[in-house]
């Protein structure tokens, strides 16, 4: 059950930030061709899933 305590947990907050650094870094630096490709979009939500 969720509650406060997971919120304050500051494991957290402290794998947020690479999470995010990385996956703006993967759609700045990915050429258009990759992503246009149907299959990169859920490839992507689940590996960023994975990573954090």
């Amino acid at each position: 059950m969720w509650s406060f305590r997971t919120f304050k947990d500051k494991r957290y907050w402290i794998l947020l930030i690479p999470a995010i650094i990385i996956l703006l870094l993967f759609a700045f630096f990915t050429p258009d061709y990759i992503l246009q490709k149907p299959f990169v979009a859920p490839i992507t939500i689940l590996s960023s899933g994975v990573l954090f």
